[in-house]
């Protein structure tokens, strides 16, 4: 690749930058793959609906069958914890597929390119779809009571409202694309700082006026009960937010690259299923690599050995061992004959560790 090559690449953004990392257009098939889509628009649509439904269904079992009536910052803190750690839940078990679970996030990706415009708007569809779903289906199992934890600013504080969600929606996206495009993308504790944000505002900004920080979370609750005079307050102020957090993110992240857009649309089946195979690939190899003594090599590019051990005496024809004569075995056929009894180097994390084999079934070098 001449420079003038490398300087196209590293200009290229998001979604383009993306395309190119995976070997072009053909590359990228997987991911235009109808298959690939339908799994994360039903990805998002169990990530929201379940996210209302928990929401809802929450606050109308506190108020119809938790006991005496709570405290509002009581119900405020339960009803946190418990959509937290569903987000917790949904986001490392989908978050490989399609994890957006809000239109403000899905709005970012968006600007910040990773995404183009018509999936984006499908995105918003299911998103603000599902939210309905799960909202309509706590009501149909526990009723309206608790209002079906629909957000509501203060009266005479609706653009109050709308500029605190600005605030805390800012705070939620810029430490979403700061995971996705940092060097943190593939860390095992990111759903649990995206559970913790939202139990932190939810706590603090809940009595307020609900802590949305996400346009169809507040949507379904205000569509089963039947009330959307305010439900302005919770678009106008996230999709601000989510505006200047990818502001705010290209000056401290510069802009997307390709692993960002690789978060915004997930991982196809296939891919999955390479890598996996890629990573037995390179353990195989790693394998092969131990040396007689059981120590593996520690230099990649050291030649291929020949077969690691060979069985000396009669067990070379076959008699004690059971292993067919013919030219000395490997170490993986050894491993595996259950009639020797004998662990050539263990576990494979626990390098050079073996089993002691009887005198007659010994192999020189292993002991």
């Amino acid at each position: 690749m001449n420079k003038e090559q490398m300087a196209d690449r590293e200009q290229l953004v998001g979604k383009a930058a993306f395309i190119a990392s995976v070997g072009g257009a053909r590359g990228y098939a997987d991911w235009t793959n109808p298959d690939h889509r339908l799994r994360r628009l039903l990805a998002e649509f169990i990530g929201m609906a379940g996210l209302t439904f928990i929401l809802s269904g929450g606050a109308a079992i506190l108020a119809r069958y938790g006991g005496h009536a709570l405290q509002p910052w009581q119900t405020v803190l339960v009803l946190s914890l418990v959509s937290a750690l569903w987000l917790v839940v949904a986001v490392y078990f989908l978050g490989d597929i399609s994890a957006h679970f809000n239109p403000a996030t899905t709005l970012a990706f968006v600007l910040r390119r990773d995404m183009d415009w018509m999936m984006a708007a499908v995105y918003w569809v299911v998103q603000f779809a599902a939210a309905v779903c799960g909202s309509l289906l706590a009501r149909g199992f526990f009723g309206p009571e608790g209002n079906l934890a629909a957000t509501m600013p203060k009266p005479g504080q609706s653009w109050q409202a709308a500029g605190f969600e600005a605030i805390i929606t800012f705070g939620l996206i810029l430490m979403i694309l700061n995971l996705a495009n940092g060097p943190k993308l593939n860390g095992p504790f990111i759903p649990l700082a995206v559970g913790a944000y939202i139990l932190a505002w939810g706590t603090m900004g809940g009595p307020y006026d609900g802590a949305s920080m996400n346009p169809a979370r507040s949507l379904g609750p205000d569509v089963a009960i039947g009330n959307l005079s305010t439900w302005w307050v919770y678009l106008i102020g996230p999709v601000a937010g989510a505006v200047i957090a990818v502001g705010a993110a290209q000056v401290l992240r510069g802009p997307a690259k390709a692993q960002e857009a690789s978060a915004a649309q997930g991982t196809p089946l296939d891919r999955s299923w390479k890598t996996l195979r890629e990573r037995r690939s390179r353990r195989r190899r790693s394998a092969e690599r131990v040396a007689p003594g059981g120590h593996a090599q520690r230099h990649h590019s050291a030649p291929a050995a020949e077969p690691l051990v060979s069985v000396e005496g009669p067990d070379s024809r076959g008699e004690h061992s059971g292993l067919p004569p013919g030219p000395p075995q490997d170490l993986a056929q050894l491993r595996h004959d259950r009639r020797a009894h004998i662990a050539v180097y263990g576990d494979l994390g626990q390098c050079g560790r073996a089993q002691r084999a009887p005198d007659e079934l010994r192999v020189p070098g292993l002991g």
